[in-house]
Parts: structure tokens; C-alpha cells; sequence
């Protein structure tokens, strides 16, 4: 089974965990919609500051989201 990555897993905590549009977690986040659209398709990293906001009011394991473990 292929392991997914970080934008893999963040768009999957978002559909299946958060049940969020891009655009509605970006802004519990305080990003613009395509950051998140960018993380999700690996064009940008998913940070560990983006972890951490997902951790501190989702708790979501900041951990999992970067490595996968």
C-alpha cells in the first residue's frame, strides 16, 4: 500500500475527519483558500505551524500529519 503524504493526509483529515471545504478550514486557519489547496496537492509543504494550528483546535496529531507514524 503506498503511504500517502502530508498533503494527502491533510486533505483526508479535512473530508473525512472535519467534514470542511478548503476554503472553510483555511479560514479556521487564517490562510487564504489556496494554501490549502496547494498543501493538499503537494505544491506547497504542509508546515509544522499548519500541524500545529490543526493540533490546537481540531486535535489532530501533529505527528501523524507530517510523517505519517
Amino acid at each position: 500500500e503506498k503511504k500517502m503524504n502530508a498533503g494527502e493526509r491533510l486533505k483526508k483529515i479535512r473530508k473525512d475527519i472535519l467534514k470542511l471545504a478548503q476554503q472553510e478550514l483555511a479560514e479556521k486557519l487564517g490562510y487564504k483558500w489556496y494554501k490549502i489547496k496547494d498543501m493538499e496537492t503537494g505544491k506547497q509543504k504542509v508546515t509544522e505551524e499548519t500541524a500545529k494550528l490543526l493540533e490546537k483546535y481540531f486535535s489532530i496529531n501533529p505527528w501523524w500529519l507530517l510523517t505519517g507514524e
